[in-house]
């Protein structure tokens, strides 16, 4: 499920500094670190693409596997913890 937080990749590419098709080519292609590929997620919501901010963190963190982990934001633990109430929401009927 999406929230109200997700960004357009235009914006997100903005904000981070890439051109657009930089952040397609990450959807579509991915990058290769090591012997993995690794993609961005995103939701084509309507005629644009849209990604969460927990996808672009979990992509960097994949992306740079040897960075030690940082301590999670209290917002981003607050939206990881509610995707987990919604994911079990509909696991529990």
């Amino acid at each position: 499920m999406i929230d109200s937080t997700a960004e357009t990749l235009p914006t997100l590419a903005k904000r981070i500094g890439k051109t657009r098709m930089t952040v397609w080519n990450w959807i579509k292609n991915g990058i290769t670190v090591g012997n993995r590929k690794v993609k961005l997620s995103a939701v084509r919501v309507g005629r644009q693409w849209c990604v969460q901010a927990d996808w672009y963190e979990q992509f960097v963190k994949d992306c740079n596997p040897e960075l030690p982990a940082l301590p999670e934001s209290p917002s981003a633990q607050q939206r990881r913890l509610k995707a987990e109430q919604e994911r079990a929401k509909i696991l529990i009927g």
